[in-house]
């Protein structure tokens, strides 16, 4: 299991979110 992977793809997720948040 790639750890790095999921995690970038949450701060992926995150950001977007956040951007669309705002």
């Amino acid at each position: 299991v790639d750890y790095v992977v999921s995690i970038k793809d949450a701060g992926k997720l995150l950001q977007r979110i956040l951007n669309e948040y705002r």
